[in-house]
C-alpha cells in the first residue's frame, strides 16, 4: 500500500496538478502494482481520474467512504431538528472548553479525565464524535451545573454579566433531558 500526499498550500490545485501527483505515485511503485487508488469527491479529482484513467485503464478508482459518510453527517445537520441537537451541543462544549473554572470543576471533580471534544471543521464526522462524547458525559456535567462550585462561580466570580446569561443558559441546556434524548 502506498500512501501518497503532497502540499497543495497556496496553489490552485486544478485537474492538471491533481492528475499530475497521482500519476507520479503510480509511476513510483509501477503502473503493475497498482490496483485501486481512493480519492474524495472533489469535482476536480472526479475529472482528474479520467486524465489518469486514460493512461492506466485497469486502475480502479474508488470514493473515500469516510468523506461520504461525512457528507452524510454534513446534510443531516441541515434537518432543522438535527441542526438544533449539534448546536446545543456545540454550545454547551465550548462553553465549558472555553471557560476555566467549569472546566476544571468538570475535569478535576466528576470525570475520569476524560474531557469534552470541540467539533472540528476540517477533520471527519467531528462533529459526531463531539456529540458522543458529550452524551457519554451527560451525567458529570449534570453534576457540575447542579454543584455548589458552579452556583458559587455564576453567583460571585462570573464577569461580565453576559457569562452569568451564558451560564444560565448551558446550565438549563445541560439540565434538558428533551435535548439528551433526542441525542
Amino acid at each position: 500500500m502506498l500512501h501518497a500526499h503532497a502540499n497543495g498550500s497556496n496553489i490552485t490545485k486544478g485537474v492538471k496538478w491533481v492528475s499530475g501527483h497521482i500519476l507520479k505515485s503510480i509511476k513510483e511503485v509501477s503502473p503493475k502494482n497498482v490496483l485501486q487508488f481512493t480519492i474524495d469527491n472533489a469535482s476536480v479529482n472526479i475529472l482528474a481520474e479520467k486524465f489518469v484513467r486514460a493512461e492506466y485503464p485497469h486502475i480502479v478508482f474508488g470514493g473515500c467512504v469516510v468523506h461520504d459518510i461525512d457528507l452524510l453527517f454534513e446534510d443531516m445537520k441541515k434537518l432543522a431538528w438535527i441542526g438544533a441537537i449539534f448546536d446545543k451541543c456545540n454550545d454547551i462544549v465550548s462553553f465549558i472548553k472555553n471557560s476555566h473554572q467549569p472546566h476544571t470543576m468538570l475535569m478535576d471533580f466528576f470525570s475520569d479525565g476524560t474531557t469534552l471534544l470541540k467539533a472540528r471543521v476540517t477533520q471527519f464526522a467531528t462533529n459526531i464524535i463531539m456529540l458522543d462524547r458529550t452524551y457519554h458525559l451527560q451525567h458529570c456535567l449534570k453534576k457540575v451545573v447542579v454543584s455548589e462550585q458552579w452556583t458559587t462561580w455564576v453567583t460571585d466570580l462570573c464577569r461580565p454579566s453576559n457569562t452569568k446569561f451564558k451560564a444560565e443558559n448551558i446550565k438549563q441546556a445541560i439540565l434538558d433531558e428533551t435535548f439528551w434524548n433526542k441525542t
